[in-house]
């Protein structure tokens, strides 16, 4: 994180919940690490905005997490 906010404290309840969506973002991050492994040997694909694009995305996940 860029800015030190202090923690918003869930209750033990929502981890179920915390859980689901760490699972959820997992589960998308595997899938983007294939589509980017399987067109690892063609870069003709993909163009600097769309590599611009996907690493601000997730960079933005992260800071949300």
């Amino acid at each position: 994180m860029t800015n030190k906010q202090p923690p918003h404290w869930r209750p033990i309840s929502d981890l179920p919940l915390i859980a689901s969506l760490i699972d959820g973002t997992l589960e998308n991050t595997e899938e983007q690490y294939q589509t980017f492994s399987e067109i690892k040997h063609k870069p003709h694909i993909l163009n600097d905005a769309i590599v611009e694009r996907t690493i601000k995305l997730y960079q933005a996940q992260l800071d949300d997490h």
